[in-house]
């Protein structure tokens, strides 16, 4: 190993302490970064400190089912990070709950070194053979509304954005709406080309040449812009865009497109290409109506159903509309739903500076955020995340 893996302690009794305290020197593989006294804290700053493992004690039984509920989201969010759980307490009920909830390993105690060495050294394997893994496949998602005003291209830049941030590596924006698009508006962003200087008249499009059309944003984000002319949309086909979704798919691991309104042929294309479809509602009749017809418009047209994800906007706890009624409307699971927050997304507009690119993010951002790290992480089951 060139380098250690990272380790901390949560709710450590001094048993534990001390056993790791006295051979951590002993394990080469690893280094103690933290010791946190309690599992809630160790979640809140799992960005910050990112670590490798997590050593996680049930000496305070009282504590286990909030243990386990807090774990299985590390495991979600964080699945780069294992986690290790020792008790007194070997019951197979036990220790099969843990696993579920996400650990990797579960020790009784007195922890055995020997054991305990074995478990890191497993990780330590995992994560080489990870590294020998090559980049996986670019991914692009699709975010439509039939009706305007969701907040399609909130959504759409703020994923993006958390992508790279999550990734760190760029994530593409490709705004679709032709004549109406305002992805560069909401970045703050004057392009110096667009969709238009890509494409030729004969339907082809250049890969070197759509790369520098590209415009860049500080948080990792590269836009491929609307027409400056609405008139000149009309020159770009659905041949076109099948070419920059390929090509697009070739330079970055995650493409956002923006869609217009419609159920054009341009849009169809990207639907196609799509690997998930996220329709944007809110908790009003008129939009999950709206809603319901595009998911009936797209199981006409033979979408696999599991690549549509439904993305409540705007929800709050106390709306009339509550998420069991719009999924009994639609008859199709919510995937995710971000909580409201008016002046937060206006202030993030006019400032062209995304919500999750702030500092301290709001309850928005941070849905937005967590959204974009299950994204990252493959988890794209109905399973629905509620807003806070």
């Amino acid at each position: 190993m060139n380098e250690q893996l990272t380790i901390i302690m949560v709710q450590a009794d001094d048993s534990l302490h001390n056993v790791i305290k006295d051979h951590i020197d002993e394990i080469e593989e690893i280094r103690l970064i933290s010791e946190i006294g309690d599992i809630q804290t160790c979640y809140e700053n799992m960005e910050s400190l990112r670590p490798d493992i997590i050593l996680i004690d049930l000496h305070r039984s009282g504590d286990v089912e909030n243990i386990f509920a807090i774990s299985s989201k590390i495991s979600i969010e964080y699945p780069d990070t294992a986690i290790f759980i020792s008790s007194t307490i070997q019951e197979p009920e036990l220790i099969l709950t843990a696993l579920r909830s996400g650990a990797q390993e579960f020790f009784g105690k007195p922890l055995e070194i020997e054991e305990f060495k074995r478990a890191v050294e497993r990780i330590v394997l995992k994560k080489q053979r990870m590294a020998q893994v090559g980049p996986p496949k670019s991914k692009v998602i699709s975010v439509f509304s039939k009706k305007g005003g969701l907040g399609v291209t909130t959504l759409a830049v703020n994923i993006a954005g958390a992508l790279a941030r999550i990734s760190k590596q760029k994530a593409a924006i490709f705004d679709l709406d032709l004549q109406l698009g305002d992805v560069t508006s909401f970045l703050d962003l004057a392009p110096q080309y667009n969709i238009v200087d890509a494409c030729d008249s004969e339907g082809r499009v250049d890969g070197t040449k759509l790369q520098s059309c590209m415009t860049h944003h500080k948080l990792g984000i590269s836009i491929l812009a609307e027409p400056t002319n609405p008139a000149d949309s009309n020159g770009i086909s659905s041949v076109h865009i099948g070419q920059i979704l390929d090509h697009l798919k070739s330079m970055y691991p995650y493409v956002l497109v923006d869609t217009s309104h419609s159920f054009d042929s341009k849009n169809l294309e990207v639907f196609a290409q799509s690997d998930y479809i996220f329709l944007v509602s809110v908790s009003s009749i008129p939009a999950i109506r709206a809603t319901r017809k595009t998911l009936d418009y797209l199981r006409n047209l033979g979408y696999d159903e599991n690549k549509i994800k439904i993305v409540v906007n705007r929800f709050n706890k106390r709306d009339k509309i509550k998420v069991e009624e719009i999924e009994r409307i639609l008859d199709f699971p919510v995937f995710w739903s971000i909580p409201n927050n008016y002046k937060a997304s206006i202030n993030a507009i006019d400032s062209g500076l995304p919500l999750i690119g702030e500092k301290r993010m709001t309850n928005v951002g941070k849905s937005i955020f967590k959204l974009a790290r299950v994204m990252t992480n493959g988890n794209f089951s109905h399973k629905t995340k509620r807003s806070s």
